[in-house]
């Protein structure tokens, strides 16, 4: 029954598919939380991910130092038309991956492709620190496709060939203090949904939000040892609308606490000639296929190019 209260977006403690030793009844009870999380909202947090806490925190220090380079030091990072490297102030506008017209975001990013080449800033270590988080983010978005194909009723391994080389985007964003008032329509990050399998973000404030079924937006907080994971556009498909691809902002900061936010945002993807196709649990002669197959790459660029058209 429909309460009018808003759900929360689920903690769900994932150490069964970390730990070895786990029973598969631990197993189905996290698979059967994500599956739960998956239908409703799309979103999760996650704890138990086994992820050093060294190993975030440098990652969250060197992004700092990058955003905090001049903006003619940052912009040599800077590799066009590849999608890696730094992105400036407003270079790019979510809103248009729906089609909306809405002014660009209100942020910079620093993203590292695994795939392309990427702008190394001349800072020590930053490059092994990047890397190191990276691997770290691959390891275990593997771990949540397993639990994924658990809650799917699909063996262990079925994502496997389709994630294999990893197929993925690091991204620092920063989202610094206001200095005047933006119109309207300009957000730090304007609605949008992802494009690919997952998305795993390290957040160090508010600001985050998620919309629900019903078009109620949700505040995503968590403890800052824990990460959100949101599934993207790619798995929404796969799944034939069973699963949901949330859309999500980041908004302003009121007058009064006109805060500098900073994230690290891990982009999951399937290869770039993966077919994707209703998977064979998610359809039926009540509930048939919804859309045509595609390959990855293709959807992925087609959205790309619209967030980013002069890049």
């Amino acid at each position: 029954m429909d309460t009018g209260v808003p759900p929360v977006i689920p903690e769900i403690d994932i150490a069964p598919f970390i730990n070895n030793g786990s029973t598969e009844d631990e197993k189905t009870a996290v698979a059967t939380q994500v599956k739960m999380a998956c239908e409703q909202i799309g979103f999760f947090i996650i704890k138990g991910h086994g992820i050093p806490v060294e190993t975030v925190n440098q990652a969250c220090e060197i992004a700092q130092q990058f955003f905090d380079l001049p903006p003619e030091v940052k912009q040599k990072s800077f590799v066009h038309g590849s999608g890696s490297g730094y992105l400036p102030m407003e270079g790019e506008n979510l809103a248009a991956t729906l089609n909306v017209n809405a002014p660009p975001d209100l942020k910079e990013s620093f993203n590292i492709s695994s795939r392309k080449k990427n702008g190394w800033p001349d800072l020590p270590n930053f490059e092994t620190i990047c890397m190191n988080y990276f691997n770290e983010m691959v390891k275990l978005a593997s771990v949540i496709m397993q639990i994924f194909a658990r809650a799917l009723e699909l063996s262990v391994d079925y994502f496997d060939s389709y994630i294999t080389p990893p197929n993925a985007i690091l991204r620092f964003i920063n989202y610094p203090q206001l200095t005047k008032q933006p119109s309207s329509q300009q957000l730090r990050c304007a609605p949008h949904t992802d494009y690919g399998t997952l998305t795993i973000v390290r957040p160090d404030s508010l600001g985050l939000q998620a919309r629900d079924r019903r078009g109620i937006w949700i505040d995503v907080d968590t403890h800052p040892d824990n990460f959100v994971v949101n599934i993207g556009d790619m798995m929404h498909r796969w799944t034939n609308d069973k699963w949901i691809s949330t859309l999500h902002r980041v908004i302003n900061p009121v007058e009064h606490s006109n805060y500098r936010r900073q994230s690290v945002v891990f982009f999951h993807n399937p290869c770039d000639d993966a077919v994707i196709s209703c998977l064979p649990t998610c359809f039926s002669e009540e509930y048939p296929q919804l859309y045509e197959p595609i390959t990855a790459g293709e959807h992925r660029q087609q959205k790309s190019q619209k967030s980013r058209p002069n890049l």
